[in-house]
């Protein structure tokens, strides 16, 4: 009987190719890939932040109450009252049943949310705490700012209208 039957596999020079193939696609892969999760960071984040004023605002409509969201550094904390403190928002914030406009602090009774401080590196900041009416309406637009370590051109603004309704855009600026 004859050997006419060749033997399968593949040779070192084969496999060296396709390892050399599989590392080219790999390092353009990567940058790609780092790109597509900085973006959903900020995106989460983004969506973070409408969710919290919609339901806020919802609040304020259900309880006929004002609602403040402002940034506090107390946030990490469990007090008895917590305090607006900070246009940082990654540092924490708070969400709350206001007497009034102005009221800068919350009893624990108070509170609707409490936000833990930011520890994914994006910078979340507010032009000023929000203050929802109890008909759901804001006295002013308000902006908040998420921005990672890429700068303006990655950023997005989080804009809450007059009529409480908020949307999310292309920034451009970043603390």
């Amino acid at each position: 009987m004859s050997r006419t039957r060749e033997l399968a596999g593949f040779t070192l020079i084969e496999l060296m190719v396709v390892v050399a193939v599989a590392a080219i696609l790999v390092s353009i892969a990567i940058p790609s890939f780092r790109t597509v999760m900085l973006n959903n960071q900020i995106t989460s984040q983004t969506n973070m932040v409408i969710g919290i004023v919609q339901a806020a605002r919802s609040e304020a409509i259900t309880e006929r109450s004002i609602v403040r969201i402002c940034g506090s550094t107390d946030a990490a904390l469990d007090q008895a009252t917590y305090s607006c403190n900070s246009d940082n928002w990654e540092a924490g914030a708070v969400v709350f049943r206001s007497p009034n406009a102005t009221t800068t602090t919350a009893n624990k009774a108070d509170l609707i949310k409490v936000l833990a401080p930011n520890a994914s590196g994006l910078t979340l900041r507010s032009s000023s705490a929000i203050t929802i009416n109890p008909n759901g309406t804001l006295g002013n637009t308000v902006t908040l700012r998420v921005c990672d370590s890429r700068g303006a051109d990655s950023s997005r603004a989080v804009t809450v209208n007059i009529a409480g309704v908020a949307s999310s855009g292309a920034n451009g600026t970043c603390p």
